[in-house]
Parts: C-alpha cells; sequence; structure tokens
C-alpha cells in the first residue's frame, strides 16, 4: 500500500542518520571518555534498532500475509520502545544534576526551535490518525517518530534554559528538566502498553479464528468422507 511505501522510504532514512548518530556519539565517547556520548550511543542505537526490526520484517514477509508475525514484531519493537525510559533517566540526570546540555549558537536557536515544534505538532497529529492503522507495524513507528521528537523537545528546552536563562535559579531550571522527563516517559510508556495490549488482544483473535477455522475445515472433511 501507499502508507506501507511511504514508511519504508521514512524507515530508510532515518535508518541512515541513526546509524550515523550511533557512530559519531559511540567514537566520542570513547575518545573523550564520556558517558553523555556514550549515554546517546545507546539511546540512537535503540531507535535504530526498532527501525531495522520494522524494516526487515517489511522486506521478508509481505504486510498482511501473516497477521500474528506482523503483531508480534509490533510487540517486539513496542517492549524496546519501553527501555527508551532507562536512556531517558539518565539523559535527565547528566541534564538536571549534572548540568550537561545543548548549546546553539546565536539566533540559530531559535530556528531549532521553530523546526522542533513544527515536528512534534506533525507527529502528534500523524500519531493520533494512525493509532489505529490496520497496519501494527505502521502504528509502532509512528510512536517511535514521536518519541524521537520528545527526545529533541527536551534537548531544546536545555539549550533555551542554558542560553537565555529566563532569571531562573539552577534548582528551577533543574526541576524544569526533570518533570519534561517525567512526562515524556509518561507519554513513552502510554504508547508502548497500548500498542503491546492491542497487539495481544488482536493475536488472540487471529489465534481464535484461526483454530476456528481448521475446526470447521476438519468438520467438514469428515462430514464429506
Amino acid at each position: 500500500t501507499n502508507d506501507a511505501i511511504r514508511t519504508q522510504c521514512g524507515l530508510y532514512c532515518a535508518l541512515l542518520s541513526n546509524i550515523l548518530f550511533v557512530s559519531f556519539n559511540f567514537v566520542s565517547a570513547i575518545l573523550y571518555k564520556s558517558n553523555w556520548f556514550g549515554v546517546f550511543a545507546i539511546y540512537y542505537g535503540l531507535i535504530g534498532a526498532m527501525r531495522f526490526l520494522i524494516l526487515h520484517y517489511m522486506h521478508s514477509i509481505k504486510i498482511g500475509e501473516d497477521p500474528i508475525a506482523e503483531l508480534r514484531r509490533s510487540r517486539l519493537c513496542s517492549y524496546l520502545l519501553l527501555t527508551i525510559n532507562f536512556v531517558l533517566s539518565n539523559v535527565v540526570f547528566m541534564m538536571a544534576v549534572q548540568h550537561n546540555g545543548f548549546k546553539y549558537n546565536g539566533m540559530f536557536i531559535y530556528g531549532i526551535a521553530i523546526a522542533t515544534f513544527t515536528m512534534i505538532v506533525i507527529d502528534i497529529i500523524d500519531l493520533v490518525k494512525n493509532r489505529n492503522h490496520e497496519c501494527s507495524l505502521i502504528a509502532v513507528t509512528k510512536a517511535i517518530k514521536m518519541t524521537s521528537a520528545m527526545f529533541s523537545v527536551l534537548f531544546l528546552e536545555t539549550a533555551l534554559l542554558a542560553q537565555l536563562g529566563f532569571n531562573l535559579s539552577e534548582k528551577v531550571q533543574s526541576l524544569i528538566i526533570i518533570l519534561t522527563g517525567i512526562v515524556i516517559s509518561a507519554v513513552v510508556v502510554f504508547m508502548s502498553l497500548y500498542i503491546i495490549i492491542q497487539t495481544r488482544k488482536a493475536i488472540e483473535k487471529q489465534q481464535y479464528l484461526f483454530s476456528t477455522t481448521r475446526h470447521l475445515t476438519i468438520k467438514s472433511s469428515e462430514v464429506g468422507d
């Protein structure tokens, strides 16, 4: 379908950028002996792994050909999405306690802010529209994209606080970062659990339909004999 083709194209581009970010952060972590870069290497690695699993499935099996396998792959990716919270907790700790973060030069920060908020609005609309998509893998892809956008908002927030300050004390800035992290974590958990529950129900339904159809086929063959 058109949705599947668009999703694949988007996944290829996103996976390529993930590979580049993982490589950069991994090398930087080793060269500078930095936990900051190490955490981001893990983050981009997890996001990339989920996208790879979805792409691998789309290449191996045609969408809709094996509904149960498709649902299981979606559920696996949702479980992986849950692990992002461990990375998020480390990122928030480094930002709020160790005061690590991102900085952008001059007016560049405003361009980043506009792009980030535009991206998050588009991703929210896209996620809501596709939350019950007939292809569960597409729904998972939207959830992954939404997670990346929320992380971008967190990074932007630290940059705005660091550069503009808004006359806030370090304690207040740290509290804002922690609260943002809690909100992002809650959204990620909600999206992941929603997909896990929906896929579990769908798998049980597919298995019931399969067993019922098989039972009726056996009965009809016995009657024919």
